[in-house]
């Protein structure tokens, strides 16, 4: 066998060996990413992630007055169990989806100590499933609309000056008692009544930024 012959053999099977390799890796690779976190685990799971936040980022004092992670996550997490107790009879007539996919990622995502933190798997754990139209029970089971309880179905939103009652307004407008009708939520800096009239949800006489601290006195 020629040289040339020898080294088109041997660049062959280096091309054939290295594509093998990459096509494995893309293999394992699709197949990555945390194990789905099931409904029945997701409080345990949650009140784990945020107690070791704490600890990790906040001063001895400042704990909630839990002495260690252990005790944080066993007083937290019966909370996070009423919560989905309260939303187990949306769950189980498949009103409201679980993704346990999304709870996973959300819960193993890297958190900072600053707050507050915006995560799209942690806003996908839970969605509506509810089409306009369709039966609904509560606020949270319609999609891009709102949950009509005195007819029982998911309602379209009154837009900006239509007539409303809370909370029948698209998002970004409230229902003005006094006009009857669906306004724009205040900014930052006006004048205000309460925190649902504010687009930050925080009024001390004006609209100011909501504040979120992860660390605090008992």
């Amino acid at each position: 066998m020629s040289v040339s012959c020898v080294r088109w053999a041997v660049r062959s099977a280096v091309r054939s060996a290295v594509r093998s390799a990459l096509v494995g890796l893309l293999s394992l690779s699709a197949g990555c990413g945390p194990e789905p976190l099931y409904l029945q685990d997701y409080p345990t799971a949650a009140a784990q992630a945020g107690c070791e936040l704490a600890f990790d980022c906040c001063a001895e004092g400042e704990r909630g007055g839990y002495a260690t992670v252990e005790a944080c996550v066993s007083d937290r997490t019966p909370l996070l169990e009423m919560l989905i107790t309260s939303q187990q009879p949306a769950l189980d007539a498949g009103r409201v989806t679980y993704d346990p996919d999304a709870a996973a990622r959300c819960v193993e995502r890297p958190m900072s100590c600053e707050l507050p933190t915006d995560d799209e798997d942690c806003r996908a754990i839970f969605r509506p499933a509810v089409a306009l139209g369709e039966t609904c029970g509560g606020a949270f089971e319609c999609i891009d609309s709102w949950c009509d309880t005195s007819a029982g179905v998911c309602a379209a939103y009154a837009q900006r000056g239509e007539a409303c009652t809370f909370p029948s307004c698209a998002p970004g407008l409230r229902c003005d008692t006094d006009a009857g009708v669906c306004v724009p939520l205040l900014e930052l800096g006006e004048a205000c009544g309460s925190a649902l009239e504010c687009r930050s949800l925080r009024c001390e006489g004006t609209c100011q930024p909501l504040v979120f601290s992860l660390c605090a006195a008992p």
